[in-house]
């Protein structure tokens, strides 16, 4: 420390140089490590505090105003992480190109390449830019990757480009040169959480989509031990004087609810096989790991009860359009895997549209009446719906139904059924339940 302030201080007068003090570097350190505990408020009052203070001991040019600068530099970062763990960015009215948290990362990396190169910043903060600049083009990725996730994902490829970017990210955090400041150890470690909990979202989000019975729980069950993991972590990593302030990010919260939402996915997707193996042990599988009540069900429990025309709900499997990559699929009670010669028999017939759910349960685990499903796919037949905002409305005379059709996965459709002959085609009530259960089994991050 003597050794750098003689180096910083050597230009000035010894008067000067009497009243000053080696700058105090340990000042980053608490600066990261109060964003890694997600106190942004605390961040800014560090450098704040620091700039003011500073600026009424160094009255000369030189290290010290760069040092200055540095600090002052650092001040739209508090506000960029914040925003970023606040989901800030998620915004549907504007396009992707229109992110102003992307151009503010953009913006800020470019001012922290600029003042990096000075030959006269110490070794110390040009380890921290340099560091810097790894992580926020790491964010910027990420952020790219979150505002894929909120979109309409029409296949499964769509999934797999995320997956992509997020292991290519993980590759990155491997080595052993990225991050490795000690003032970057915990942001980093957060870094390497949330890659971790968005790869096995989306991961759970594909096998359920691709209707995977075994993968999809286990998938969901990894998702859940790691989000325990990252909050360990974060509350391992404290002080009294400087609590983690995790649970109040609306990242933090996304995530938790993705997870329920999933696991209610799962519920119905998998509705037959579940109840079997529960009749089995004689116990529940899903509402213990759930830490709230299943969405889904809530949903059309409060709905059912509010309508007294409503006849049934079903959620039914597409099976008609299975590419070779997709041949694992649900089909009456079981979930087919490809033989041992590697050969599979595809669905034909009803077969290719196997109810996954119906309500109210049918006694002894009977599937939707005959006559509605062939109501069902005589509607579907020859009607492709490709956007997830659709919702077809159709009205059987002879047996006074109405059926309310709307796509809410790749391969599932959600059907409504009424029996009334007056029911609105444009009922606001019913449009917004179907919008309702549409987000909770869309294969994206609400």
């Amino acid at each position: 420390n003597h050794s750098i302030a003689h180096q910083m201080f050597s230009f000035t007068s010894p008067s000067v140089r009497k009243a000053q003090q080696p700058l105090d570097f340990s000042v980053f350190t608490h600066f990261f490590t109060s964003l890694a505990r997600y106190q942004f408020t605390r961040a800014k009052e560090i450098l704040t505090k620091l700039s003011k203070e500073k600026t009424s001991i160094f009255s000369t040019p030189g290290v010290p105003t760069r040092f200055l600068s540095s600090v002052v530099l650092l001040l739209p970062f508090c506000d960029l992480e914040y925003n970023y763990a606040q989901l800030n960015f998620y915004d549907p009215k504007k396009k992707p190109e229109e992110n102003i948290l992307v151009r503010g990362y953009r913006s800020f990396s470019d001012d922290i390449k600029k003042h990096a190169p000075d030959p006269n910043l110490p070794m110390n903060l040009t380890d921290i830019f340099s560091q810097l600049i790894t992580f926020i083009d790491i964010r910027k990725d990420l952020l790219n990757t979150h505002e894929r996730l909120q979109r309409d994902l029409s296949s499964i490829k769509d999934l797999d480009v995320s997956l992509d970017v997020l292991q290519s990210i993980q590759f990155q955090l491997s080595q052993p040169s990225v991050l490795q400041h000690s003032d970057f150890q915990l942001l980093r470690a957060n870094l390497c959480f949330e890659v971790s909990i968005l790869t096995k979202i989306i991961m759970t989000i594909r096998s359920t989509s691709s209707l995977l019975f075994c993968e999809s729980i286990c998938n969901v069950y990894l998702l859940r031990k790691e989000m325990e993991a990252w909050r360990n972590h974060c509350f391992k990593h404290v002080d009294s004087n400087e609590p983690t302030n995790i649970v109040n990010t609306n990242l933090h919260s996304t995530f938790a609810h993705t997870s329920s939402r999933l696991i209610s996915k799962i519920s119905l997707y998998f509705w037959y096989p579940l109840k079997k193996r529960e009749e089995e042990i004689k116990g529940e599988l899903l509402k213990p790991v759930s830490k709230t009540d299943l969405e889904c069900i809530s949903l059309i429990e409060t709905f059912h009860q509010k309508n007294a025309d409503f006849h049934s709900l079903a959620l039914i499997a597409d099976c008609t359009n299975q590419d070779k990559e997709q041949e694992r699929r649900y089909v009456e009670e079981g979930y087919c895997c490809p033989t041992n010669d590697g050969t599979f028999e595809r669905p034909s017939g009803l077969a290719s549209w196997p109810p996954l759910f119906y309500y109210p349960p049918l006694p002894n685990q009977e599937k939707i009446p005959h006559e509605h499903v062939v109501n069902i796919i005589s509607i579907m037949n020859g009607r492709i719906m490709e956007s997830f905002k659709e919702t077809l409305v159709e009205y059987d005379r002879k047996i006074t139904t109405y059926y309310f059709l709307k796509k809410v996965d790749t391969f599932v459709i959600l059907a409504v059924l009424f029996k009334n002959d007056r029911r609105s085609e444009k009922d606001p009530v019913v449009l917004d339940f179907m919008n309702n259960m549409a987000n909770c089994l869309a294969p994206k991050i609400i």
